[in-house]
């Protein structure tokens, strides 16, 4: 019998990746652009300089970064109303991103049903495939335009949320997608 599963993004959904992006882009270019301006998620655009998989590595950006403030309560949360959790993050790019995505949520305090890095040649769209051999997904939450089209598109997600960042607030979405302002809003929105 297929059980109940509400899947989450990682990067600035779970955790707050854009301060230590930031961060490293700053040291690097010598630009200051606060989170709050981000228009979009290109650093060549904000910061003058090119996302290089080595820089992110080399910054223990996805090490270093904090959860956001309601993340382990917001878990905790599901769980203790009958679903299972999954993060679905696309940091495949990252030579240790299965261990040290797990590496953080331990630190953390996350507890996490599922994890699916996916790879550089696969999408969410194709984990959505095959989760849905196993659960319901009831609901997806990201930040991020394209995986919020690719969940919407796909017949296995009920509801789709997109958390509200800068980068994504002035945007209109295709399909029906909620916008949220916090983890725990998107868990009462369940």
């Amino acid at each position: 019998m297929k059980k109940n599963l509400i899947a989450f993004d990682m990067d600035d959904v779970v955790n707050k990746m854009r301060l230590e992006t930031s961060r490293v882009f700053t040291e690097m270019s010598g630009k200051v652009v606060p989170v709050e301006e981000w228009s979009q998620l290109c650093p060549q655009f904000l910061y003058g300089v090119d996302f290089c998989p080595e820089t992110m590595m080399k910054g223990r950006i996805i090490e270093d970064c904090l959860p956001e403030e309601d993340a382990s309560e917001t878990f905790k949360t599901l769980s203790e109303r009958g679903f299972q959790t999954a993060i679905i993050t696309a940091r495949g790019w990252h030579d240790r991103g299965v261990e040290a995505t797990l590496e953080w949520l331990e630190q953390h305090g996350i507890e996490v049903d599922h994890l699916h890095v996916v790879s550089m040649t696969e999408t969410k769209f194709d984990v959505f495939s095959k989760i849905q051999k196993d659960f319901y997904i009831k609901a997806f939450i990201d930040d991020q335009v394209k995986y919020l089209e690719q969940a919407v598109n796909h017949e296995a997600v009920e509801k789709v949320f997109a958390l509200n960042r800068p980068w994504n607030q002035n945007l209109e979405f295709e399909g029906n997608i909620h916008r949220v302002h916090s983890l725990s809003e998107f868990a009462k929105n369940i």
